[in-house]
């Protein structure tokens, strides 16, 4: 299963690392992570590509614009969203994988 997961993102340059890192922990990994961009000023955008993090930019401020926009971005099979300041638990995408492939 192809796993994408948005992160609406608005000057969280001191809090995403974190986010960014417990992805990287994941015991399923995601196919993408998409960072949206909510016009920050700070260097948000900066640290998510140095991350490998798809990076994009919703001009119209807001969570609701930015979550959309990564919505819509997204091309995979499941869409996960987290906050930036959020630490997921390792098997957070496997849980949701899991939930996604039981039959029942």
């Amino acid at each position: 299963m192809s796993i994408s997961v948005i992160i609406p993102a608005y000057n969280e340059e001191t809090l995403i690392v974190g986010t960014l890192q417990a992805l990287s922990k994941q015991t399923m990994k995601p196919t993408e992570i998409i960072v949206v961009d909510n016009n920050s000023t700070d260097n948000t955008a900066k640290i998510a590509n140095k991350y490998g993090a798809k990076v994009i930019t919703e001009k119209q401020q807001g969570y609701v614009f930015a979550l959309k926009k990564g919505l819509e971005e997204s091309k995979q099979e499941i869409i996960a969203v987290t906050d930036a300041d959020a630490k997921p638990d390792p098997k957070w995408l496997e849980h949701i994988s899991d939930i996604f492939q039981d039959k029942k």
